[in-house]
């Protein structure tokens, strides 16, 4: 029950990513760097720079762009958040689902949300 009302939540939530000159074309799933996680919840916060969170082919800045999370939206983790492996120091990156697309995101724009008595609340 608990799955399918989440589920439901997070495609309610969620909207297409933005469009103009980001390729958003279909990629081969991404690979795996680690044990997969428990899923869990996260919300792009509203004070992130620029307003929104780019979401990549993998954990690091130099990997192509899928698109972008706006602030507020709701992502699902669907794997381990990782330490970047683009050669800089920095945030980790998690593996996340937004609609209908899987990417990595710094966790430095990502505020986990966590079940409490029916309602979202963040850490």
């Amino acid at each position: 029950m608990f799955k399918r009302t989440l589920l439901a939540l997070v495609l309610s939530t969620t909207s297409a990513f933005a469009g103009g000159d980001v390729d958003v074309s279909p990629i081969p799933p991404p690979v795996i760097y680690g044990p997969v996680q428990q899923r869990r919840m996260f919300v792009v916060p509203y004070d992130v720079p620029r307003g929104f969170m780019y979401v990549r082919t993998g954990p690091g800045i130099n990997y192509e762009l899928l698109g972008s999370i706006p602030a507020g939206e709701i992502v699902v983790s669907v794997g381990p958040c990782v330490p970047r492996i683009d050669g800089r120091d920095g945030p980790d990156f998690c593996l996340v689902a937004y609609g209908d697309t899987t990417g990595w995101v710094s966790r430095m724009g990502l505020m986990q949300v966590q079940q409490e008595g029916g309602r979202r609340v963040p850490y």
